[in-house]
């Protein structure tokens, strides 16, 4: 299980990364990823991303951290299940969000 939660907590990070990108921001930490995203899309955002968009990474991320370093902490099957959900919710989200930039972007080059 905790290799599966590992892996939908990096399908949320690289996700947030991708767009950070389109906002020209690198960064070298999970943490700063998510502290970046907060700030440019949610804060400053259009509304396209939501507080709770960012809670559900901020969880995955906590929970990433106690199993990656923490012997005796086991995710079950539930909270597994619930993070692979939250986890294809925020890559669908970003997808969306991407596509529309692009056909943006198209337009005004027309």
């Amino acid at each position: 299980m905790d290799r599966t939660y590992s892996r939908a907590f990096y399908a949320m990070e690289k996700s947030i990364k991708a767009l950070l990108a389109t906002a020209e921001m690198e960064v070298s930490t999970h943490n700063g990823g998510l502290k970046q995203f907060n700030y440019i899309f949610i804060h400053k955002g259009d509304g396209s991303f939501t507080i709770e968009d960012y809670q559900k990474i901020a969880k995955a991320e906590q929970i990433r951290n106690v199993s990656d370093y923490d012997d005796f902490y086991i995710a079950g099957r539930e909270e597994t299940k619930q993070q692979i959900d939250n986890a294809e919710y925020i890559v669908n989200k970003v997808e969306r969000y991407l596509g529309n930039e692009i056909i943006k972007v198209s337009e005004k080059q027309e």
